[in-house]
């Protein structure tokens, strides 16, 4: 019997970027690229490996890129390091912003610059 999809997204996220990843049992690199193997996840009973119902009134844009890695589940690089996404998914997800605090701010500064110039 086939259960639900391996990533169920729904929620709403802003300005960032999305890694789905998938452990060794759902796929390989090849080339430098990781590729998911649908015949594996139709193995393991699942629908297929993604549904995403996210509440697009929201977000201005996002990013969906797959790795692989040690433990199933995603993660979220946040546009600032102060902005609360709020993601819902069947697995586990992890927030982080490769900017940080000092660079949130910066990138903040330097937007809003910009954004009064254009005016």
């Amino acid at each position: 019997m086939l259960m639900s999809y391996l990533f169920e997204i729904s929620g709403k996220v802003s300005n960032a970027t999305l890694t789905l990843v998938f452990t060794k049992e759902f796929g390989e690199y090849k080339d430098g690229e990781y590729f998911v193997n649908l015949n594996k996840v139709l193995e393991k009973g699942y629908l297929g490996f993604l549904k995403m119902s996210l509440n697009n009134t929201y977000y201005d844009r996002f990013v969906v890129t797959l790795a692989g890695g040690m433990s199933l589940g995603i993660v979220v690089d946040k546009q600032y390091w102060w902005d609360k996404e709020e993601l819902i998914c069947n697995q586990e997800i992890t927030y982080h912003c490769s900017k940080g605090l000092f660079g949130s701010i910066t990138h903040f500064i330097k937007s809003w610059i910009k954004h009064k110039l254009r005016r």
